[in-house]
């Protein structure tokens, strides 16, 4: 009996351990996306870089759905996502999280006051990939009277399960 008690226990932490390793931001579908990518941004001003990597699908998962013509039909997007090297995808993922970082310095936002507004998407199948292209819409509230309106773009893709964060990109005042 004890033993069957403390293989639960083990079990139980190993999942825990094992399931929290991962950050990346998976979804079902757009609505959850765009609540989570708005909590993800809530917390921009304390997001590394590092930390960003992590939200977004992992170069790994990325190569592990070129592999599965049943998730990437087109054999040309397969190819094109398997030629894509680990570097390469850390390089494009980090000038995206960096190019939000200086716009949101240009513009003056502070993440922690940012209030949801909206996330207009569209599911489209892009070259094969089942892809959800949204855009974030957020305000940022100046004074009592003046509050101004921001987006990004959010691209996710479907592994087969879940959506999973492709970018994050393209800070602009709206």
């Amino acid at each position: 009996m004890r033993t069957n008690y403390l293989f639960i226990i083990i079990s139980a932490l190993i999942y825990v351990v094992t399931s929290s390793c991962s950050n990346q931001i998976k979804v079902k579908g757009p609505d959850e996306l765009g609540f989570l990518v708005f909590e993800m941004l809530e917390e921009f001003d304390d997001i590394s870089s590092d930390d960003f990597l992590k939200k977004i699908i992992s170069y790994e998962d990325l190569i592990q759905m070129a592999s599965n013509p049943d998730v990437i039909e087109y054999e040309e997007t397969r190819k094109e996502i398997l030629n894509l090297t680990e570097a390469e995808w850390k390089e494009d993922v980090i000038d995206d999280y960096n190019s939000i970082k200086s716009k949101a310095v240009f513009h003056e936002i502070k993440w922690t006051n940012i209030k949801y507004s909206n996330f207009d998407y569209e599911i489209k199948n892009w070259d094969g990939v089942k892809k959800i292209e949204g855009k974030l819409i957020f305000k940022k509230k100046v004074n009592y009277f003046l509050e101004i309106t921001y987006s990004v773009k959010v691209e996710s893709v479907y592994d087969g399960k879940h959506y999973k964060i492709l970018y994050i990109h393209s800070l602009m005042k709206e």
